[in-house]
């Protein structure tokens, strides 16, 4: 699949985009899920929902993804407006991605896997870019803990992530892998651009291809 490298910006966000405040704990998890599902009945329509569905995520900045929340970009990633579109892909590999690494992580390790870092900007303009897609999700890990902001380190794209942490990243994948394989070959059909980015942006580390599946070319 082709992703145009000019972008420098992940074009289909609001430029005046900010961080929801922090919700409560006691805050009902199932409207954040109806407000998922609800955008996902609007892409099946054909609208586009890339924007929203980040606003949506970012109302728990501090956490990790959710498998819920992970099992509606799914739903999103299916249909046919969101599967192909590079503004989704980008936010569906991360944030999956985000939930497939933190499922194996302790609670010393949960600050790393904050959405609020793995959805910043600039890595999803890595991502939808495809530029060092093969170690992208285990640089943001390494930018993570050494505390760096992802779009304050120079030339952080470019520098490859350590042996180790793309070990440490294989290891942490592990609780996770068997729902996303098995989630990415349930159709057993082809994989939508979405999917597509994701299984290559985590194949070094975490070979999720379902044997059933073949993605489509650009």
């Amino acid at each position: 699949m082709a992703f145009g490298v000019e972008l420098p910006v992940f074009a289909a966000f609001d430029p005046d985009f900010c961080i929801p405040k922090r919700q409560e704990p006691g805050d009902s998890e199932a409207v954040h899920l109806a407000e998922l599902r609800a955008l996902r009945m609007e892409a099946r329509d054909g609208a586009a929902v890339a924007h929203r569905v980040r606003k949506v995520l970012m109302a728990h900045a501090d956490r990790a993804v959710t498998r819920r929340e992970a099992e509606a970009l799914f739903d999103i990633a299916e249909t046919a407006r969101e599967g192909a579109s590079e503004d989704f892909a980008a936010l569906f590999a991360v944030a999956v991605a985000n939930h497939l690494l933190s499922a194996g992580a302790g609670a010393a390790e949960a600050s790393i896997f904050a959405r609020s870092f793995w959805l910043d900007a600039t890595v999803l303009a890595a991502a939808q870019s495809g530029v060092a897609a093969p170690s992208l999700f285990a640089q943001v890990v390494t930018a993570a803990l050494t505390e760096e902001r992802v779009s304050a380190c120079e030339g952080w794209v470019a520098r490859g992530a350590s042996e180790a942490t793309l070990q440490a990243v294989t290891r942490a994948a592990d609780p996770a892998r068997s729902w996303v394989a098995e989630r990415l070959g349930r159709r057993g059909a082809a994989l939508s651009g979405a999917e597509a980015l994701l299984v290559a942006a985590l194949k070094p580390c975490c070979d999720l291809t379902p044997a059933s599946a073949v993605a489509k070319a650009a």
